[in-house]
């Protein structure tokens, strides 16, 4: 018997996860995977590197649990927000027989968690940037097998936030059928808007959160899970051990300390200025028929020469990303410096697109 006979019937369809690889020190402008555009050396001294870390890292847990206003029996540390995503998956959906259900236009990695664990999908898409409470309602009284809702917020790739209390609504509206997971990935660039305390209020609810953002650490892989203590303790039956190497614990440590959550709250303020000036400066291209406000680092803009643009930007070393929605481009706010050049590019564009 072959090898590709043998391979598990959900992962036949699938493809490997794929993104366009830079070697170190790539001049490339990577505007593609919503990244902090540049490098935050720190120093790590290691020890104990002969020894298997903690299952869950004390210190992180409760230096994450400071951060976010809760208690270290609240949270659970993973390896990146994706993982936190499959063990949510995998703990409350039984293979081939139960679902999640997401919101398109959304996060690929709920789907991908979902079909690697033989779990099926069920699609409730989003009205104007907002949740359809009444048909998410529908849907769970309709099929019973749903288990898991995934809501991102702020939302990739739309750019756009629900308030608190929307999300609220859909949480007790759903109580006592499914799981809410509140993908807050992208929150530290919309701070007022975060859910993490409805996790001392709602036992259904869970969080995920990351340093691969405004912690500008996305080659760490460090995340974590906000949740009631009881939900905390199920995942951890189903998590793969030791979680936190140790030089994750250090570097995520230093993150979060008094004086690394101050150097991020600068990088947002960072983002958020070259975020203006693109935005501004895309909306007078020609070519670009709709710049979307944007809560998160990257922006979305909508054009019917989306194909084009983005084959003739990687012609010109310049990477950006085709979201799964028709004639949008997805943008990561860069440098100031990769900012103008992408946008100096865009002017050239207008020329060669317009003659064709």
């Amino acid at each position: 018997m072959s090898v590709n006979q043998l391979i598990a019937q959900q992962v036949v369809e699938l493809e490997p996860y794929e993104s366009p690889d830079f070697d170190k020190g790539s001049t490339a402008v990577r505007l593609n995977a919503n990244e902090y555009p540049q490098d935050c050396p720190m120093t790590v001294a290691l020890s104990d590197m002969n020894r298997y870390p903690q299952a869950q890292s004390t210190l992180l847990k409760k230096a994450y649990a400071d951060y976010a206003g809760l208690t270290p029996e609240q949270v659970l540390v993973c390896r990146g927000g994706d993982e936190a995503i499959e063990v949510l998956v995998r703990a409350f959906c039984t293979p081939g027989c139960d679902k999640i259900l997401i919101c398109p236009p959304t996060y690929a990695m709920y789907a991908i968690s979902a079909q690697t664990a033989n779990v099926g999908i069920a699609r409730v898409p989003m009205i104007e940037c907002a949740f359809d409470e009444a048909q998410i309602d529908a849907a769970l009284s309709a099929d019973a097998s749903i288990k898991v809702l995934f809501l991102c917020n702020p939302n990739n790739p739309l750019t756009s936030t629900v308030t608190p209390q929307a999300l609220e609504s859909v949480v007790k509206t759903v109580a006592g059928r499914a799981i809410v997971v509140i993908d807050e990935a992208y929150i530290e660039f919309a701070s007022a808007l975060s859910c993490a305390d409805f996790v001392n209020r709602y036992d259904n609810v869970a969080i995920v959160r990351t340093l691969s953002k405004a912690f500008a650490l996305a080659g760490l892989r460090c995340g974590f899970v906000l949740a009631d203590k009881r939900l905390i303790s199920i995942l951890r039956r189903v998590i793969a051990p030791y979680p936190t190497p140790v030089p994750v614990e250090v570097v995520a440590a230093q993150a979060l300390s008094a004086s690394g959550i101050a150097e991020m709250n600068k990088r947002v303020q960072i983002i958020e200025a070259n975020r203006t000036y693109l935005m501004q400066a895309l909306r007078n291209n020609p070519l670009i028929a709709e710049v979307y406000d944007s809560a998160t680092n990257f922006i979305l803009v909508k054009t019917r020469f989306a194909e084009e643009i983005f084959t003739a930007l990687q012609t010109r070393d310049i990477y950006i990303r085709k979201p799964d929605i028709v004639d949008a481009l997805r943008i990561s706010v860069g440098t100031r410096q990769e900012c103008e050049h992408l946008v100096a590019e865009m002017q050239e564009l207008v020329r060669g697109l317009n003659n064709d």
